[in-house]
Protein backbone atom coordinates (compact mmCIF):
# COMPACT_ATOMS: atom_id res chain seq x y z
CA UNK A 1 0.00 0.00 0.00
CA UNK A 2 1.19 3.49 -0.84
CA UNK A 3 0.77 4.91 2.66
CA UNK A 4 2.71 2.01 4.16
CA UNK A 5 5.52 2.65 1.72
CA UNK A 6 5.51 6.36 2.58
CA UNK A 7 5.50 5.61 6.30
CA UNK A 8 8.49 3.32 5.92
CA UNK A 9 10.30 5.97 3.88
CA UNK A 10 9.63 8.50 6.66
CA UNK A 11 11.54 6.28 9.07
CA UNK A 12 14.40 6.05 6.56
CA UNK A 13 14.57 9.81 6.01
CA UNK A 14 14.48 10.52 9.73
CA UNK A 15 17.48 8.21 9.88
CA UNK A 16 19.37 10.88 7.91
CA UNK A 17 18.32 13.45 10.54
CA UNK A 18 19.63 11.23 13.33
CA UNK A 19 22.82 10.64 11.34
CA UNK A 20 23.21 14.41 10.98
CA UNK A 21 22.92 14.84 14.74
CA UNK A 22 25.49 12.10 15.28
CA UNK A 23 28.12 13.59 12.96
CA UNK A 24 27.51 17.19 13.99
CA UNK A 25 25.80 18.38 10.78
CA UNK A 26 23.13 20.22 12.74
CA UNK A 27 22.22 22.71 10.02
CA UNK A 28 22.20 20.00 7.36
CA UNK A 29 19.92 17.81 9.48
CA UNK A 30 17.58 20.73 10.15
CA UNK A 31 17.43 21.58 6.43
CA UNK A 32 16.74 17.92 5.60
CA UNK A 33 13.97 17.78 8.21
CA UNK A 34 12.25 20.87 6.83
CA UNK A 35 12.57 19.79 3.18
CA UNK A 36 11.43 16.26 3.98
CA UNK A 37 8.36 17.65 5.75
CA UNK A 38 7.16 19.35 2.57
CA UNK A 39 7.98 16.32 0.41
CA UNK A 40 6.24 13.81 2.65
CA UNK A 41 3.23 16.04 3.32
CA UNK A 42 2.73 16.33 -0.44
CA UNK A 43 2.99 12.58 -1.00
CA UNK A 44 0.58 11.75 1.82
CA UNK A 45 -1.95 14.31 0.58
CA UNK A 46 -1.67 12.88 -2.93
CA UNK A 47 -2.17 9.37 -1.55
CA UNK A 48 -5.23 10.61 0.36
CA UNK A 49 -6.66 12.25 -2.76
CA UNK A 50 -6.28 9.03 -4.75
CA UNK A 51 -7.72 7.00 -1.90
CA UNK A 52 -10.80 9.25 -1.90
CA UNK A 53 -11.13 9.16 -5.67
CA UNK A 54 -10.48 5.45 -6.21
CA UNK A 55 -11.26 3.91 -2.82
CA UNK A 56 -7.89 2.19 -2.62
CA UNK A 57 -4.25 2.89 -1.83
CA UNK A 58 -2.81 -0.36 -3.15
CA UNK A 59 0.04 0.50 -5.47
CA UNK A 60 -1.00 -2.18 -7.95
CA UNK A 61 -4.41 -0.47 -8.29
CA UNK A 62 -2.98 3.04 -8.67
CA UNK A 63 -1.60 2.46 -12.16
CA UNK A 64 -2.16 5.46 -14.37
CA UNK A 65 -3.55 7.79 -11.68
CA UNK A 66 -1.00 10.46 -12.60
CA UNK A 67 -2.35 10.46 -16.16
CA UNK A 68 -5.95 10.70 -14.94
CA UNK A 69 -5.29 13.62 -12.56
CA UNK A 70 -2.21 15.33 -14.05
CA UNK A 71 -1.93 18.13 -11.45
CA UNK A 72 -1.79 15.61 -8.61
CA UNK A 73 0.44 13.37 -10.70
CA UNK A 74 2.98 16.09 -11.53
CA UNK A 75 3.07 17.34 -7.93
CA UNK A 76 3.55 13.80 -6.61
CA UNK A 77 6.24 13.21 -9.23
CA UNK A 78 8.19 16.26 -8.04
CA UNK A 79 7.94 15.00 -4.46
CA UNK A 80 8.94 11.43 -5.43
CA UNK A 81 11.96 12.65 -7.43
CA UNK A 82 12.96 14.86 -4.49
CA UNK A 83 12.58 11.86 -2.18
CA UNK A 84 14.84 9.91 -4.52
CA UNK A 85 17.48 12.62 -4.27
CA UNK A 86 17.36 13.62 -7.93
CA UNK A 87 19.11 16.93 -8.69
CA UNK A 88 18.31 19.76 -8.33
CA UNK A 89 15.34 19.03 -6.04
CA UNK A 90 15.35 19.69 -2.29
CA UNK A 91 16.42 16.42 -0.63
CA UNK A 92 19.31 16.05 -3.07
CA UNK A 93 21.19 18.94 -1.45
CA UNK A 94 20.03 18.49 2.15
CA UNK A 95 20.85 14.77 2.13
CA UNK A 96 24.30 15.46 0.70
CA UNK A 97 25.02 17.98 3.45
CA UNK A 98 24.55 15.11 5.89
CA UNK A 99 26.55 12.64 3.77
CA UNK A 100 29.46 15.07 3.44
CA UNK A 101 29.70 15.33 7.23
CA UNK A 102 29.32 11.54 7.52
CA UNK A 103 32.27 11.01 5.14
CA UNK A 104 34.43 13.21 7.34
CA UNK A 105 33.41 11.22 10.42
CA UNK A 106 33.56 7.65 9.08
CA UNK A 107 33.68 5.97 5.66
CA UNK A 108 31.35 3.29 7.01
CA UNK A 109 28.70 5.83 7.98
CA UNK A 110 29.07 7.41 4.55
CA UNK A 111 28.64 4.02 2.86
CA UNK A 112 25.54 3.27 4.94
CA UNK A 113 24.13 6.67 3.97
CA UNK A 114 24.74 5.99 0.26
CA UNK A 115 22.95 2.64 0.53
CA UNK A 116 20.01 4.36 2.26
CA UNK A 117 19.98 7.02 -0.49
CA UNK A 118 19.90 4.30 -3.17
CA UNK A 119 17.01 2.57 -1.40
CA UNK A 120 15.17 5.90 -1.24
CA UNK A 121 15.59 6.26 -4.99
CA UNK A 122 14.38 2.68 -5.44
CA UNK A 123 11.08 3.03 -3.62
CA UNK A 124 10.54 6.48 -5.13
CA UNK A 125 11.05 4.89 -8.55
CA UNK A 126 8.51 2.20 -7.63
CA UNK A 127 5.96 4.92 -6.89
CA UNK A 128 6.65 6.72 -10.17
CA UNK A 129 6.52 3.49 -12.16
CA UNK A 130 3.09 2.72 -10.67
CA UNK A 131 1.38 6.08 -11.03
CA UNK A 132 2.50 6.79 -14.61
CA UNK A 133 2.17 3.33 -16.12
CA UNK A 134 -0.78 2.97 -18.47
CA UNK A 135 -3.75 1.00 -17.27
CA UNK A 136 -5.07 -2.02 -19.15
CA UNK A 137 -8.71 -2.66 -19.89
CA UNK A 138 -8.65 -5.89 -17.90
CA UNK A 139 -7.60 -4.21 -14.66
CA UNK A 140 -10.25 -3.95 -11.96
CA UNK A 141 -11.17 -0.39 -11.15
CA UNK A 142 -11.57 0.43 -7.46
CA UNK A 143 -14.64 2.19 -6.15
CA UNK A 144 -14.47 5.82 -4.98
CA UNK A 145 -15.74 9.31 -5.70
CA UNK A 146 -13.95 9.34 -9.05
CA UNK A 147 -12.80 12.94 -8.70
CA UNK A 148 -10.18 15.14 -7.07
CA UNK A 149 -11.45 18.68 -6.56
CA UNK A 150 -9.49 21.85 -7.32
CA UNK A 151 -9.51 22.65 -3.60
CA UNK A 152 -7.73 19.36 -2.95
CA UNK A 153 -5.19 20.01 -5.70
CA UNK A 154 -4.23 23.59 -4.71
CA UNK A 155 -2.15 22.68 -1.60
CA UNK A 156 -0.27 20.09 -3.64
CA UNK A 157 1.03 22.79 -5.99
CA UNK A 158 2.31 24.88 -3.06
CA UNK A 159 4.02 21.87 -1.48
CA UNK A 160 5.49 20.87 -4.84
CA UNK A 161 7.21 24.25 -5.09
CA UNK A 162 8.59 23.79 -1.57
CA UNK A 163 9.72 20.24 -2.40
CA UNK A 164 11.57 21.58 -5.40
CA UNK A 165 13.35 24.62 -3.92
CA UNK A 166 13.94 24.02 -0.19
CA UNK A 167 17.28 22.42 -1.02
CA UNK A 168 18.71 25.95 -1.07
CA UNK A 169 18.79 25.71 2.74
CA UNK A 170 21.77 23.35 2.37
CA UNK A 171 23.54 25.40 -0.33
CA UNK A 172 25.56 28.60 0.00
CA UNK A 173 24.86 31.27 1.07
CA UNK A 174 21.83 30.09 3.11
CA UNK A 175 23.74 27.09 4.45
CA UNK A 176 26.29 29.40 6.10
CA UNK A 177 23.52 31.48 7.66
CA UNK A 178 21.80 28.35 8.95
CA UNK A 179 25.10 26.97 10.28
CA UNK A 180 25.82 30.23 12.12
CA UNK A 181 22.35 30.11 13.67
CA UNK A 182 22.29 26.42 14.65
CA UNK A 183 25.94 25.52 15.04
CA UNK A 184 27.74 22.44 13.77
CA UNK A 185 28.82 22.32 10.16
CA UNK A 186 26.78 22.01 6.98
CA UNK A 187 29.18 22.35 4.09
CA UNK A 188 28.28 20.50 0.91
CA UNK A 189 30.94 18.84 -1.23
CA UNK A 190 30.59 19.29 -4.99
CA UNK A 191 31.93 15.78 -5.54
CA UNK A 192 29.37 14.37 -3.13
CA UNK A 193 26.58 16.26 -4.91
CA UNK A 194 27.65 14.75 -8.23
CA UNK A 195 27.99 11.19 -6.89
CA UNK A 196 24.64 11.33 -5.10
CA UNK A 197 22.84 12.79 -8.10
CA UNK A 198 24.29 10.13 -10.39
CA UNK A 199 23.25 7.28 -8.05
CA UNK A 200 19.73 8.67 -7.66
CA UNK A 201 19.19 9.14 -11.38
CA UNK A 202 20.58 5.70 -12.20
CA UNK A 203 18.44 3.89 -9.62
CA UNK A 204 15.24 5.73 -10.60
CA UNK A 205 15.78 4.95 -14.30
CA UNK A 206 16.55 1.34 -13.45
CA UNK A 207 13.34 1.05 -11.43
CA UNK A 208 11.38 2.53 -14.33
CA UNK A 209 12.79 -0.10 -16.68
CA UNK A 210 12.68 -3.11 -14.34
CA UNK A 211 9.93 -4.32 -12.02
CA UNK A 212 10.65 -3.88 -8.35
CA UNK A 213 12.22 -6.95 -6.74
CA UNK A 214 10.04 -8.67 -4.16
CA UNK A 215 12.29 -11.02 -2.18
CA UNK A 216 10.61 -13.25 0.34
CA UNK A 217 12.57 -11.86 3.28
CA UNK A 218 11.38 -8.37 2.41
CA UNK A 219 7.77 -9.43 1.89
CA UNK A 220 7.94 -11.04 5.31
CA UNK A 221 9.28 -7.79 6.84
CA UNK A 222 12.56 -9.53 7.76
CA UNK A 223 10.60 -11.97 9.88
CA UNK A 224 9.74 -9.20 12.33
CA UNK A 225 6.02 -9.93 12.20
CA UNK A 226 6.60 -13.62 12.91
CA UNK A 227 8.99 -12.72 15.72
CA UNK A 228 6.49 -10.24 17.17
CA UNK A 229 3.78 -12.92 17.17
CA UNK A 230 6.13 -15.42 18.80
CA UNK A 231 7.58 -13.08 21.41
CA UNK A 232 4.68 -10.73 22.17
CA UNK A 233 1.32 -11.66 20.64
CA UNK A 234 1.10 -15.37 21.45
CA UNK A 235 2.49 -15.04 25.02
CA UNK A 236 0.13 -12.12 25.65
CA UNK A 237 -2.86 -14.10 24.38
CA UNK A 238 -1.82 -17.14 26.44
CA UNK A 239 -1.50 -14.98 29.55
CA UNK A 240 -4.88 -13.40 28.83
CA UNK A 241 -6.50 -16.84 28.46
CA UNK A 242 -4.86 -18.03 31.70
CA UNK A 243 -6.10 -14.95 33.54
CA UNK A 244 -9.57 -15.46 32.08
CA UNK A 245 -9.62 -19.07 33.30
CA UNK A 246 -8.40 -17.96 36.75
CA UNK A 247 -11.14 -15.35 36.84
CA UNK A 248 -13.84 -17.84 35.81
CA UNK A 249 -12.71 -20.81 37.89
CA UNK A 250 -11.33 -19.14 41.00
CA UNK A 251 -12.55 -15.59 41.46
CA UNK A 252 -16.07 -16.11 40.11
CA UNK A 253 -16.52 -19.36 42.03
CA UNK A 254 -15.19 -17.77 45.21
CA UNK A 255 -17.58 -14.84 44.84
CA UNK A 256 -20.50 -17.16 44.09
CA UNK A 257 -19.64 -19.41 47.06
CA UNK A 258 -19.34 -16.40 49.34
CA UNK A 259 -22.64 -15.09 48.05
CA UNK A 260 -24.22 -18.48 48.82
CA UNK A 261 -22.93 -18.56 52.40
CA UNK A 262 -24.05 -15.06 53.25
CA UNK A 263 -27.79 -15.95 53.50
CA UNK A 264 -26.88 -18.88 55.76
CA UNK A 265 -24.81 -16.63 58.00
CA UNK A 266 -27.58 -14.05 58.00
CA UNK A 267 -30.18 -16.62 59.08
CA UNK A 268 -27.86 -17.92 61.81
CA UNK A 269 -27.28 -14.38 63.06
CA UNK A 270 -31.03 -13.78 62.99
CA UNK A 271 -31.69 -16.90 65.08
CA UNK A 272 -28.94 -15.94 67.53
CA UNK A 273 -30.49 -12.51 67.84
CA UNK A 274 -34.01 -13.86 68.35
CA UNK A 275 -33.16 -16.84 70.58
CA UNK A 276 -30.19 -15.40 72.45
CA UNK A 277 -29.98 -11.65 72.58
CA UNK A 278 -33.71 -10.92 72.59
CA UNK A 279 -34.48 -13.62 75.18
CA UNK A 280 -31.56 -12.53 77.36
CA UNK A 281 -32.75 -8.94 77.28
CA UNK A 282 -36.29 -10.07 78.09
CA UNK A 283 -35.08 -12.19 81.08
CA UNK A 284 -32.96 -9.35 82.47
CA UNK A 285 -35.86 -6.95 82.07
CA UNK A 286 -38.14 -9.38 83.93
CA UNK A 287 -35.66 -9.77 86.82
CA UNK A 288 -35.20 -6.01 87.10
CA UNK A 289 -38.96 -5.56 87.08
CA UNK A 290 -39.29 -8.16 89.90
CA UNK A 291 -36.61 -6.44 91.93
CA UNK A 292 -38.40 -3.16 91.47
CA UNK A 293 -41.62 -4.72 92.70
CA UNK A 294 -39.84 -6.15 95.76
CA UNK A 295 -38.26 -2.78 96.47
CA UNK A 296 -41.71 -1.20 96.50
CA UNK A 297 -43.04 -3.59 99.21
CA UNK A 298 -41.53 -1.79 102.22
CA UNK A 299 -42.46 1.60 100.80
CA UNK A 300 -45.87 1.79 102.62
CA UNK A 301 -45.85 5.42 103.76
CA UNK A 302 -46.42 4.43 107.49
CA UNK A 303 -43.86 6.07 109.85
CA UNK A 304 -43.98 3.34 112.50
CA UNK A 305 -43.10 0.73 109.85
CA UNK A 306 -40.09 2.79 108.83
CA UNK A 307 -38.99 2.86 112.51
CA UNK A 308 -39.36 -0.93 112.77
CA UNK A 309 -37.33 -1.37 109.55
CA UNK A 310 -34.63 0.93 110.99
CA UNK A 311 -34.49 -1.04 114.25
CA UNK A 312 -34.29 -4.32 112.28
CA UNK A 313 -31.44 -3.01 110.15
CA UNK A 314 -29.58 -1.74 113.21
CA UNK A 315 -30.10 -5.07 114.94
CA UNK A 316 -28.74 -6.95 111.99
CA UNK A 317 -25.80 -4.56 111.89
CA UNK A 318 -25.12 -5.05 115.58
CA UNK A 319 -25.14 -8.82 115.15
CA UNK A 320 -22.74 -8.61 112.25
CA UNK A 321 -20.46 -6.27 114.21
CA UNK A 322 -20.47 -8.60 117.20
CA UNK A 323 -19.59 -11.60 115.08
CA UNK A 324 -16.80 -9.63 113.44
CA UNK A 325 -15.45 -8.48 116.89
CA UNK A 326 -15.48 -12.02 118.30
CA UNK A 327 -13.72 -13.48 115.24
CA UNK A 328 -11.21 -10.67 115.27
Amino acid sequence: ELKQLLAASTVAQLGFVVLAAGVGAVSGGAAHLVAHASVKALLFLAAGAWLTALGTEEIAKLRGVARRWPVVGVAATVAALALAGVAPLSLWATKDAVLTAALEASPWLYAAGLVAAALSAAYAGKILWAIWRRRTHTEVRAEGTGKVSALEQAPLVVLAVAAAVLGVLALPPLSRILTDALGGHGEVSVAELAVSAGIAAAVVLLMLRLPAPEPGWALGWLGLETAAHAVIVRPSLALARALARFDDRVLDRAVNALAGTMPVLARAASRADDDGVDRGVAVIAGRVRRLGQLARVPQTGAVHQYFLQTVAVLAVGAVIWSVYAVMG
